[in-house]
């Protein structure tokens, strides 16, 4: 299953506001504004807003996988046992992020100055925008934009997706909170961000790529122990 994607896209949703993670200590020296940025957008703090949405989305996304679709036949309660392995399942790609971190700080040093990441960066972590992004999280069904048989993301339902959620998480603001927000947006920096959705794209799908395989045998070990623990009890 495309676990790995789905989170992708999820962090990929909005910028991302809220607490800091500890980060490495390249990013703590504030030297590299670039992964700085690319760290607070696809916070660990924002991954672990997502793991209940992608866990709730789970039993669907199982069903119509041809991977797990027979697994779940043998064992109906897989969706249980998928409850009980999740921490361990995300414990990993938490710990994968950093590398996500990096390839999309490679895009940011190639696109943007020092100056406009550290920019952005100021802008996305305001109290506006920390608020918008929740709501819009809050508003994303990971179920619907996976296809079920090849386990990809629909980028055009992911998109309508979000682009139906906005006017409702913006709605959520306060009149000066929505006056900061769409004065961003209307900027000459947010709107070369924009320009940046391509090769963002790209660097996510690369962090995909490298990890996927490593996290779906790591998937499947924890469901045979646990399947194996059960049937001992």
């Amino acid at each position: 299953m495309k676990i790995a994607a789905a989170l992708a896209l999820a962090l990929a949703a909005a910028a991302c506001g809220g607490t800091e993670s500890s980060g490495s200590a390249k990013a703590e020296t504030g030297a590299d504004h670039a992964y700085e940025l690319a760290r607070f957008l696809n916070s660990e703090e924002r991954a672990d807003q997502l793991w209940d949405s992608l866990l709730e989305a789970m039993p669907t996304l199982m069903a119509e996988s041809p991977e797990t679709a027979e697994l779940m036949r043998e064992h109906p309660d897989l969706t249980k046992i998928m409850a009980d392995v999740w921490p361990k399942i995300t414990a990993q790609l938490k710990g994968d992020l950093p590398v996500l971190w990096e390839e999309i700080a490679a895009v940011y040093r190639r696109k943007l100055t020092p100056d406009e990441a550290s920019r952005l960066r100021a802008y996305y972590s305001s109290p506006a925008n920390v608020k918008l992004t929740r709501a819009i999280v809050r508003r994303l069904d990971l179920a619907r934009v996976v296809d079920g048989k090849s386990q990809q993301v629909d980028r055009e339902a992911a998109k309508a997706m979000i682009d139906q959620a906005y006017p409702l998480a913006l709605a959520t603001l306060s009149p000066s909170e929505r006056e900061q927000v769409l004065t961003f947006k209307a900027s000459p920096l947010a709107m070369k961000y924009a320009a940046l959705r391509s090769d963002l794209a790209t660097a996510r799908a690369s962090w995909v790529k490298k990890i996927e395989p490593l996290m779906m045998a790591k998937m499947e070990r924890e469901i045979e122990l646990a399947v194996a623990k059960r049937n001992l009890n």
